[in-house]
């Protein structure tokens, strides 16, 4: 309810600022991936990161020790945020929200990858992971008409425009 009703005051505070202005633009939002609670080091720099600060020892210190129960309250989180952003933007004409839920997992499993190999940290993806979302916020920026698809999957989006993914 807090998260929602400060993105609630972000675009009505940008919609006052300049009604006529406002109704131009493309406002993007983005939840979270279904991120996995670990502590796990990894090499060169994310040696040195705190990984676990974010989601595993924040579970840990609230007596959530079961890495079963860790994920499933993670990933219960990530849905209901995501889902509260899209339906934020239903209130709007020009809010368009990229759905990044199961894209990382998507490309580890496509790419033959360790199930957390393309995760930075805990909470954040790699460098090849975030190019790819990138991508869909460029085709929601770039297109020149209206969309009634106001929400976009990352991995639907994928699938579309890489082909040769489908075939593998």
């Amino acid at each position: 309810v807090t998260f929602k009703l400060e993105y609630k005051l972000l675009f009505e505070s940008i919609h006052k600022l300049n009604p006529v202005h406002f109704k131009s633009l493309k406002i993007i939002t983005q939840g979270y991936d279904y991120a996995i609670p670990n502590d796990r080091k990894k090499f060169g720099i994310r040696l040195f990161t705190g990984n676990g600060q974010w989601l595993k020892k924040p579970l840990e210190k609230a007596g959530i020790t079961d890495s079963f129960t860790q994920q499933s309250i993670v990933m219960a989180l990530m849905f209901d945020f995501n889902e509260m952003l899209i339906e934020l933007g239903k209130e709007y004409d020009n809010i368009y929200h990229v759905d990044v839920r199961g894209f990382t997992h998507y490309l580890e499993l496509h790419d033959r990858k360790a199930a957390g190999e393309y995760w930075f940290d805990e909470l954040h993806p790699v460098n090849k992971v975030f190019k790819e979302i990138g991508k869909t916020y460029l085709e929601i920026i770039n297109s020149k008409s209206e969309t009634s698809a106001r929400v976009i999957s990352v991995e639907h989006y994928y699938k579309n425009t890489h082909p040769s993914y489908l075939r593998n």
